[in-house]
C-alpha cells in the first residue's frame, strides 16, 4: 500500500503507528515496530518489483473492493450518480450479511478507535449518526457509549443546506422527521472544538479518505465551517472503492472504518 500512488501514505502511516501502539499495550509476548517508508520515492518501487520477485510474495493488482476487481481503473472514470448506483446495487446485494458486517465495524470501531482513546481520555465527546436503513447500523454502538457516559452528538438537517448538533442521551431525545428519519432533539451542541472523534456514514469511500454522500452536502459544508480533530468515515466492506469522484468542496476524512 505504501507503494501505491492511489493510496494516502499520511493514512498509511497513522494505521500502521496506531497498530504499532495498540498491539504493544496489548500483548507482553513480542513488541510490533512499525517502519515508515516512502517505497514510491529514491528508487524503492525498483527494489520493491526486486523483493516482491524474490521473496515470491503476493502482490494485489486491486485495491481488495469486488468492484475495483471486475472493473479496474474503469472505476477512476466513474462519475457520482453512477457509483451511489453500484453502490444501492452492492447493498441489496449484501443485504443478508449487513447486520453481522455492522456488528464487526462497530467492534473495530471501539478496539481500534475508541479504547485507545479512553486510555487517556475520559469521557469522550463523540459525533456519531442515528443510521438509515442502509447504512452501518452504530445504535448498539451509542447506547454503550451512552451507558459508558460519553457524550454523545447527533447532527440534525436544518434546512435545504445546513445541519447542527443536538445532545443524545437515550431515545427520547429521537423524534421522527421528515420522510420517516429520525432526528435528534436534545440540547444544541456548539463546543465544536470539544469533539474528539467523528463518525461519518457515506456511500463509498476511497483510501485517500475521499466520500461519496448522497448528493446534499451536509457533512461537507458543515466540516468547512467546523473542522473537526479527527473524522472516521463508516461503511461496509464493499463500499471501499479505488477512488470516489471529487469536487473542490469535498471533505476527506481523516480513516476509514
Amino acid at each position: 500500500m505504501a507503494s501505491s500512488r492511489w493510496k494516502s501514505l499520511d493514512q498509511i502511516n497513522r494505521a500502521g503507528f496506531l497498530a504499532e501502539e495498540t498491539v504493544n499495550r496489548q500483548s507482553s509476548a513480542f513488541q510490533l515496530h512499525f517502519w515508515p517508508q516512502n517505497w514510491r520515492k529514491g528508487g524503492l518501487q525498483e527494489r520493491r518489483n526486486q523483493l516482491l520477485h524474490q521473496y515470491d510474495f503476493y502482490n494485489q493488482q486491486y485495491c481488495g473492493c469486488e468492484f475495483s476487481a471486475g472493473q479496474g481503473s474503469a472505476t477512476a472514470s466513474l462519475t457520482k450518480p453512477l457509483l451511489r448506483r453500484q453502490m444501492r446495487q452492492a447493498k441489496l446485494q449484501h443485504h443478508d450479511q449487513l447486520a453481522q458486517m455492522s456488528a464487526d465495524i462497530s467492534h473495530r470501531l471501539l478496539t481500534s478507535y475508541l479504547s485507545p482513546l479512553t486510555s487517556h481520555l475520559s469521557p469522550l465527546t463523540i459525533l456519531c449518526y442515528w443510521p438509515l436503513p442502509d447504512e452501518v447500523d452504530i445504535r448498539p454502538l451509542i447506547a454503550d457509549l451512552v451507558s459508558a457516559g460519553h457524550h454523545v452528538v447527533l447532527p440534525r438537517v436544518t434546512g435545504d443546506d445546513t445541519m447542527e448538533l443536538r445532545r443524545y442521551t437515550s431515545a427520547d431525545d429521537l423524534r421522527e422527521g421528515a420522510f420517516h428519519i429520525q432526528e435528534p432533539t436534545g440540547a444544541l451542541f456548539t463546543d465544536y472544538a470539544s469533539v474528539d472523534l467523528a463518525l461519518i456514514p457515506g456511500m463509498a469511500f476511497d483510501a485517500a479518505g475521499h466520500r461519496l454522500g448522497r448528493g446534499r452536502g451536509y457533512y461537507d459544508r458543515f466540516l468547512a465551517e467546523h473542522p473537526l480533530r479527527h473524522t472516521i468515515g463508516v461503511c461496509f466492506p464493499f463500499q471501499r472503492v479505488p477512488q470516489v469522484p471529487t469536487d473542490a468542496h469535498d471533505i476527506p476524512v481523516h480513516a476509514v472504518v
